[in-house]
């Protein structure tokens, strides 16, 4: 049996386990939940695999989004690899959805749609290949962008793709 005093101890040491436990959990989804998570994102992209062997093709599929209030001219969807040239690890087969060809753009690739009203929508889908010479065991984060010739928005990073060998 407790006495009165430990009793009122062992309430207060119960409160303030359950107010810590409270703090830390609000803390974790805190950082799960990026204060942005409610704007909307000026790109994205899904991938048809993300584990790939050398010579495989796969798509990707990237949605733009105009968020401004004025139009981006020339607005192309781009694509790159973060770790590294997105150029040395894949070869560009095709691509629809743009008004004239895809392109590789230095280290990156690029999909052309034209010009973007605001709150405009576009989709590219590129085919790509993985290079033969990638060796197994590479991977990168893939990245998109809405760029423009008077605007380029965020670059966001998307999944992370690995090369193995079969």
């Amino acid at each position: 049996m407790l006495r009165e005093g430990e009793n009122t101890n062992m309430r207060r040491s119960l409160r303030n386990l359950v107010i810590l436990t409270a703090a830390a959990v609000s803390a974790v989804v805190s950082l799960a939940a990026p204060a942005s998570a409610n704007e909307p994102m000026s790109s994205y992209v899904q991938v048809g695999a993300t584990t790939l062997l050398p010579g495989q093709t796969f798509t990707i599929t990237e949605t733009i989004y105009n968020m401004e209030s004025f139009v981006v001219t020339s607005g192309r969807a781009a694509l790159y690899a973060k770790e590294q040239p997105l150029s040395g690890l894949l070869d560009l087969v095709s691509c629809t959805g743009t008004f004239v060809p895809c392109y590789q753009y230095f280290s990156s690739f690029r999909g052309p749609v034209g010009d973007m009203a605001a709150d405009q929508t576009s989709t590219v889908t590129f085919l790509f290949r993985v290079k033969d010479t990638v060796p197994a065991g590479t991977t990168f984060t893939l990245q998109n962008q809405l760029v423009g010739d008077n605007y380029a928005f965020d670059t966001y990073d998307g999944p992370i793709i690995s090369i193995w060998q079969g």
